[in-house]
């Protein structure tokens, strides 16, 4: 799983860029950005391929620089926690930081108090599509390589309950009638 994730998030076959390079870059973006309310973020792979030090470093240039959020690939409790005391930039962390066993107590307070607005699970949204994707169109390929009709072949579908609720039909519902009409 561990070389899966490193492709997804490409850490081996790209360098990470000096850090002057890097922060040059995002206050292009800012000083590009047409829209205020349009937020420029900043991503560092730092704790993959680097420490905490260099990651406290890098998080403090880029929010310097303007960023008004900062993604880090994979950090550990210890880590995000000293990223937050040097900045206070909002943090998004991706990867494992969800089922870190070294924070201590309850993982959704330790995050926001520890600066996070956005937890992601890494890819593993991703990674389960990708898998269930090639799943299904190897199974539509040997079956009907095997004669078998495409009914036959269909994949079990979720309810119609849980289509809805993952879609939120009754909110965009409610959206297109209070403010298309």
């Amino acid at each position: 799983a561990t070389d899966v994730l490193r492709l997804i998030n490409r850490i081996d076959d790209q360098a990470m860029l000096p850090l002057e390079e890097a922060v040059g870059r995002y206050r292009a973006a800012l000083a590009a950005r047409q829209d205020p309310s349009f937020v420029i973020g900043a991503r560092s792979n730092m704790f993959v391929v680097g420490d905490i030090q260099q990651a406290v470093r890098r998080a403090t240039a880029y929010a310097k620089a303007g960023a008004e959020l900062i993604w880090l690939t994979s950090p550990t409790g210890e880590g995000l926690k000293a990223v937050h005391q040097a900045t206070k930039v909002p943090l998004v962390p991706g990867g494992g930081i969800l089922k870190d066993p070294t924070i201590p107590g309850s993982h959704e307070k330790f995050l926001i108090d520890n600066g996070v607005r956005i937890a992601s699970a890494g890819g593993a949204n991703f990674t389960t599509t990708v898998k269930a994707n090639y799943d299904a169109l190897l199974m539509l390929r040997d079956g009907l390589r095997a004669g078998k009709s495409i009914d036959d072949l269909r994949p079990p579908v979720p309810s119609v309950e849980i289509m809805a609720r993952i879609m939120r039909v009754s909110q965009d519902d409610e959206w297109i009638k209070k403010f298309m009409n």
